[in-house]
This record gives structure tokens, sequence and C-alpha cells, in this order.
């Protein structure tokens, strides 16, 4: 059972190094906060100390023109190379 569990090379040391770590990630990332009901769909823009920049695109699959400031403080949940983040990289890029 276990040999089915993949190392996905993330740095879960701090909100920092995971979004470093995933900077590279050519798919889609989706960023939840779950509290305040925020969900965001798109590639990180930036990574700074406290926050990312993160270019986003709604549900019709039109990207906003400018990226969203999110704080680490807001951030709840992080997925990526999900079915949903797949199909949507295959469809906005295909």
């Amino acid at each position: 059972m276990t040999d089915e569990i993949k190392d996905p090379g993330i740095d879960i040391s701090s909100w920092d190094s995971i979004f470093r770590s995933l900077l590279p990630y050519e798919g889609f990332i989706i960023i939840e906060n779950e509290f305040d009901g925020d969900y965001y769909i798109g590639k990180i823009s930036r990574v700074c100390r406290s926050h990312i920049l993160f270019g986003r695109f709604d549900a019709d699959g039109i990207w906003q023109e400018e990226p969203v400031l999110i704080p680490f403080s807001s951030i709840t949940h992080v997925a990526w190379d999900t079915r949903y983040t797949n199909n949507w990289y295959n469809y906005l890029n295909g």
C-alpha cells in the first residue's frame, strides 16, 4: 500500500518554502481560505516573505488582469496535480 505513495519533492516546512518549491510548476494550483470562502485557481506569479502574488482565472476560464495578493496567514489549503487542475490546464492550453 505504501508503494503507491510518491514524494512530490515539495519542502513543506513553511508556506514560503512550499510556494518557492511550486513556483516552477507548469500546471495550475488551487489556493483556498476555507474560513472566508476564498478560492483561487491559477499560477504563482511571485513569492514574497509573507505572501504570494497569484495569477488566477475565473469559472469561465478568463484570466484576471492583475494578480491577487494572498497572505500566507489566510491560506488553509493548497492543491496541485489534481484531476480538476489538470483538466483546466488542458482546456486552457490545449
